[in-house]
């Protein structure tokens, strides 16, 4: 995330504590202290990030991001937005593109980033590197930009430490990891439900990994939203049933979820969208940070049916 690529050595205790609730966040050598105006969004946040994350870890070190609620301040900033000078930045990487946002500089040394579909601004002062998520109140997607943001800065962290990310998914079965890579559509989440049920084993990631080194084979999970498609809802109506009745949606907790008086509803294209907790409740498997890497599968879609084909490949 460009916007929030800021040096951590120069913002380590300039920055004020905020107000509000305040948790801690570390993923390799970062440390993250987020604050946010209910407590309830840092038990959402600490669910849908760990263990990936390690919660509660807090250095002096640590970057500052705040979730700000104020309509108000949100309509007022969007008001001071200069009518020219703003520019398209690279904000956040999905697995198939990145996300531009038009950004301004203000007089006060802050960039800010506007993305409207969301109604949500994002800022980092210049100065001291505290980053600020900014929403009107009871906006679904303030608890989504703030995950955004707080990832976001763990991935350029690790990618500066010399880590690559891989666009895969992971699980381990008796302590052995095993990697789905591939393309969009390939069938990584389809293969990964469908391994994780006939072996239980632990749930590591369903998108995103981490290699830390090149030389390491230890590959760290990366929490990003499960999204399981029509396609692959039609392999497993168990699971998508399941999902439903409990009123599971990756903006929820567990116990959020418990909560709702109705099932939920799938997305207008038929689509779900869990948390890794909500999967792994579901499934009833482990959900684990971490793996060593045995074993790589390069899965890929063909026309034929009932059937499938494994080939070795060679180390090379």
């Amino acid at each position: 995330m460009i916007l929030l690529r800021i040096d951590m050595q120069s913002v380590a205790t300039i920055a004020p504590r905020p107000a509000g609730f305040v948790e801690g966040f570390a993923y390799g050598g970062l440390s993250v202290q987020v604050a946010a105006p209910a407590a309830a969004t840092l038990r959402w946040l600490e669910e849908f990030l760990s263990p990936a994350f390690r919660i509660g870890q807090c250095d002096r070190d640590a970057v500052t991001v705040t979730l700000r609620e104020d309509a108000a301040a949100y309509h007022d900033t969007l008001a001071g937005r200069p009518s020219a000078g703003t520019a398209e930045l690279d904000c956040f990487v999905n697995d198939s593109h990145t996300i531009r946002l038009p950004s301004w500089a203000s007089a006060s040394a802050t960039d800010t980033a506007f993305q409207e579909s969301w109604r949500v601004l994002y800022s980092v002062d210049r100065q001291t590197g505290a980053a600020t998520v900014l929403s009107p109140a009871a906006n679904p997607n303030a608890r989504t930009s703030l995950m955004r943001v707080v990832r976001e800065l763990a991935m350029n962290n690790s990618l500066r430490c010399g880590g690559m990310f891989l666009h895969a998914a992971a699980m381990a079965v008796g302590g052995r990891g095993l990697l789905i890579a591939g393309e969009k559509g390939a069938g990584k989440t389809t293969l990964l439900l469908h391994l994780l049920r006939e072996l239980k084993g632990d749930y590591v990631s369903n998108d995103r990994v981490l290699l830390a080194a090149p030389d390491s084979t230890a590959v760290r999970g990366m929490p990003t939203i499960v999204s399981l498609r029509p396609n692959t809802l039609v392999s497993f109506p168990d699971l998508a049933a399941a999902a439903l009745a409990r009123s599971y949606h990756y903006r929820l907790t567990l116990v959020e979820a418990a909560e709702q008086q109705k099932p939920a509803r799938p997305a207008a294209d038929g689509s779900l969208g869990l948390s890794p907790a909500q999967l792994c409740t579901v499934l009833g498997v482990s959900l684990e940070p971490e793996c060593e890497l045995k074993a790589i599968l390069f899965p890929t879609i063909t026309s034929a049916t009932a059937t499938f084909h494994l080939r070795e490949l060679a180390p090379a």
